[in-house]
C-alpha cells in the first residue's frame, strides 16, 4: 500500500513537471486539482502527455484516462491504480 502512494506521488510530480514545461509556468503554480483545460492543455497536448507518461512508466495506458480524470491528482491516482493492477497481474 505504501508503494502505491509513492508511485502516485511520483506520477503526480512527473505530470506537474510536464505541464509546467508546456504552459511555461513554475511547477509550484500547477495545482494538483486544477482541471487540465484551465491550465491550457488541449486534447492534442493531453494525448501527447499520455504517450510520454506511457513511455516513462513502461506501461500502456488508455488515452481516455486524461479526459476521465482531468486533474493531476485524479489522473495520477488512476494511473497508479492501473500500474498496480498490471503489476499484480504480471502484465507490466
Amino acid at each position: 500500500m505504501q508503494r502505491a502512494a509513492t508511485v502516485q506521488s511520483e506520477i503526480a510530480a512527473w505530470c506537474v513537471d510536464y505541464i509546467a514545461k508546456i504552459v511555461e509556468l513554475p511547477p509550484s503554480r500547477i495545482g494538483a486539482d486544477t482541471r487540465f483545460s484551465r491550465l491550457g492543455l488541449d486534447s492534442a497536448i493531453a494525448v501527447n502527455m499520455m504517450v510520454s507518461l506511457e513511455e516513462w512508466l513502461g506501461v500502456e495506458l488508455p488515452f481516455e484516462l486524461v479526459f476521465d480524470y482531468p486533474t493531476v491528482s485524479a489522473l495520477s491516482e488512476q494511473v497508479a491504480n492501473v500500474c498496480r493492477q498490471r503489476s499484480v497481474s504480471g502484465r507490466e
